[in-house]
């Protein structure tokens, strides 16, 4: 079971990996209804709602809601979400230690 998590996660997370540096971070007006778009019927609508909350610095309640259970579609992509927010965190905690070594 962890390994199809970690594939599931990686599928996910590759084309995240290539985001445009300059597409604006959302505002907190803009979260709920970009996680109202995790759900749309429109590919492109899911995709981008996902990029553009994929760029959060910050993982704000109303994803960690969304998360638990707002539709299976919404529910996934706000776990990945999630998993990328806290795993770029987690990269920029031992970045920093790192530095501190040296």
């Amino acid at each position: 079971m962890p390994v199809r998590l970690f594939l599931a996660v990686s599928l996910f997370l590759a084309p995240l990996a290539s985001l445009p540096a300059d597409e604006p971070k959302p505002s907190g007006d803009e979260i709920p209804k970009l996680i109202e778009m995790l759900g749309s019927p429109r590919f492109a609508e899911r995709e981008g709602a996902t990029r553009r909350l994929s760029l959060l610095e910050d993982i704000p309640s109303e994803l960690e809601a969304a998360a638990k259970g707002k539709g299976a579609e919404i529910s996934r992509r706000a776990k990945n979400i999630i998993a990328l927010i806290s795993k770029r965190h987690e990269k920029e905690i031992n970045e920093r230690e790192l530095a501190a070594i040296n």
